[in-house]
């Protein structure tokens, strides 16, 4: 929470002003890297609510789109992101949202991986990045859903609660494309993905598995694929 005075007749007023911001770090490595986009789902509804682009900084560029490798190869640093939700106009409950976009080009090298997302409401911090195999803190779409285009035309299926989600676990293909990891991606990292988590220090990510698998369903050109916080936040 932000505090300013403000001086009225020789006395000091204290304002408090909302803080709401949500961190994270990301690997864009692979040729078949699409991108990716933050959302906000307004409401306690489960898997449905409006949604609200966000726009936030991306390894300090602002925009509310990262498209694109941005890593070369498995071995360089994470980048950063971080989005201001009072900037953004958001209040009330709600939780986070993000969709990934594989390339229009089928093929398995387009593993997005995220890592070290908090949200800070004010005063509080909650740590979203998972610690242990069994986080139940994401949950992610079941199947790859097939490119609708633009990409904008996926957002009704969210809304209306047309898309089933699991929760994210460490075992490949279980529930969908999304999973948690340490080190490489089961693609290995020469092709795409990180080959360590950020820090090195036995950490898990969530990442989005693109090989070809019917259960991830991601394999295939401009497949879609949302992941969200279980638990919602109040701005």
């Amino acid at each position: 929470m932000k505090i300013s005075s403000l001086s009225l007749a020789g006395q000091s007023t204290f304002l408090t002003q909302a803080y709401a911001t949500f961190t994270y770090k990301y690997y864009m490595h692979g040729s078949n890297i699409g991108y990716f986009r933050w959302y906000w789902s307004s409401g306690t509804g489960t898997y449905s609510g409006t949604l609200t682009r966000l726009t936030g900084l991306a390894d300090g560029t602002s925009t509310s789109e990262v498209s694109g490798e941005k890593q070369t190869n498995g071995n360089q640093s994470w980048k950063d992101g971080s989005i201001d939700l009072i900037a953004n106009g958001i209040k009330g409950t709600g939780r986070m949202v993000l969709l990934y976009a594989k390339s229009i080009n089928q093929g398995f090298r387009g593993d997005a991986a995220f890592q070290r997302m908090k949200m800070t409401v004010n005063s509080v911090t909650t740590d979203l990045s998972p610690p242990s195999s069994s986080f139940t803190g994401w949950k992610g779409q079941s199947s790859g859903a097939f490119g609708l285009s633009p990409v904008d035309d996926m957002i009704p299926e969210w809304e209306n609660g047309n898309l089933s989600f699991n929760t994210v676990n460490t075992t490949i293909y279980s529930n969908g494309p999304w999973s948690y990891r340490t080190a490489q991606t089961p693609s290995g990292c020469s092709n795409t993905g990180p080959c360590q988590e950020d820090g090195n220090d036995g950490s898990f990510y969530v990442f989005c598995e693109t090989s070809n698998n019917a259960t991830a369903n991601m394999f295939a050109s401009a497949r879609f694929a949302f992941l969200t916080t279980t638990n919602t936040f109040t701005i």
